[in-house]
């Protein structure tokens, strides 16, 4: 029995197995450089046509032409702009990119809060919980939006006004530099937020930051696929695109966007008396086509006399086009979208257009359900 005891090998347990041999071949195999994929950004086809164009337009060309080409994308201004979101989108500023900064030069957005689950037949104690994640949820919200409307508009938020606003209960006032440049819309409306930025508001707005910015957070972050409105603007200083040459203009059917269908009303609103010698002094020259309920409608008016400047050397005429619902894309590109509108407003910037378009209702639903399910 014992010389049987004696003849079984005893073997190390795991822990007292060594591995260093093992390392050391894994050494000497050679390493697998696998490339990252890099993530690019998805553009709509609308999109893609507006980038490309902005593109060649500006590549390959001398500094001279350089800026003559440039001058005229910056010739179209927003002179309004509405958009509302799901208030729930704002989740995604922590984790989104900032354009054009560091990790370390980019500004923290408040973390979500983290919520206990509850257990309890109680009803009560049940509310009162529901109560309480509300809250935090709501001021979470609220610290989320100060920040992104600092950083991102360059706007500061008043309190609540304690007034609707276009069907929201609550309302507050957007302000630059001391100056009320808009609205922001709360409460109800399928839990949305709703932005109203004034003329002065986006020249303060676009001062801060660019429209392609602007775009990225819409389209990229909040799902937005249409703006409320957006009012682009073209003025004239040498007076070759009056009220008149929109009237001419509109007899040649130059403001028609289809050959179908009846041409847009046609308004000339001017108010004016006469001289000694029977000449007309305006106090306002106005021509607008179509109607307040169009998808788009044309204001062209002197400016000049609308701001009520009296300089006689100068001349100012405005022609804006108010779009209702219209693709965010088009802030990619506000002046191939502008030209793109029809004949009249391509002959006013002569630039090529690109044809953007406003949102039918089914679409707009389909992209509304996409939105919510992400």
């Amino acid at each position: 029995m014992n010389n049987q005891i004696n003849e079984i090998k005893l073997f190390p347990v795991f822990e007292q197995l060594s591995f260093d041999c093992i390392d050391d071949e894994q050494f000497k195999l050679p390493r697998l450089n696998i490339k990252k994929s890099v993530k690019k950004d998805i553009y709509t086809n609308t999109a893609e046509l507006l980038l490309k164009h902005k593109r060649n337009a500006l590549i390959n060309i001398d500094k001279n032409q350089l800026k003559i080409e440039s001058a005229k994308f910056e010739a179209i201004k927003i002179d309004h702009l509405a958009f509302a979101f799901p208030i729930s989108e704002l989740r995604q500023c922590r984790k989104s990119g900032q354009i054009g900064k560091t990790f370390r030069t980019q500004v923290k957005y408040p973390s979500l809060p983290k919520f206990k689950s509850c257990h309890s037949i109680d009803l009560v104690e049940l509310e009162k919980h529901k109560n309480k994640t509300a809250e935090k949820l709501n001021d979470f919200y609220e610290m989320t939006l100060k920040t992104w409307v600092n950083d991102v508009l360059g706007f500061e938020m008043s309190p609540m006004r304690g007034r609707g606003l276009h069907g929201y209960k609550d309302s507050m006032t957007l302000r630059s530099n001391g100056v009320d440049i808009g609205f922001i819309g709360l409460g109800g409306q399928r839990d949305t937020i709703y932005f109203q930025i004034s003329g002065t508001g986006c020249k303060s707005l676009f001062e801060h930051t660019t429209p392609f910015i602007l775009h990225h957070w819409l389209s990229k972050v909040f799902t937005v696929t249409k703006l409320s409105r957006i009012d682009l603007a073209f003025d004239d200083f040498d007076g070759n695109f009056d009220c008149n040459y929109a009237e001419n203009a509109y007899k040649d059917g130059w403001v028609r966007t289809s050959n179908r269908g009846q041409s847009p009303l046609i308004n000339p609103n001017n108010k004016y008396t006469y001289d000694s010698n029977l000449n007309k002094l305006y106090t306002q020259e106005m021509v607008c086509v179509g109607s307040r309920t169009s998808l788009i409608y044309w204001r062209i008016y002197n400016k000049k006399l609308e701001q009520g400047i009296k300089e006689e050397d100068l001349t100012w005429y405005s022609s804006e086009a108010e779009l209702k619902k219209w693709s965010v894309d088009c802030l990619l590109n506000l002046a191939a979208t502008f030209a793109g509108l029809c004949p009249f407003s391509g002959s006013i910037n002569l630039e090529k257009g690109i044809k953007t378009r406003s949102m039918n209702k089914a679409k707009e639903v389909c992209l509304d359900i996409a939105a919510r399910v992400r």
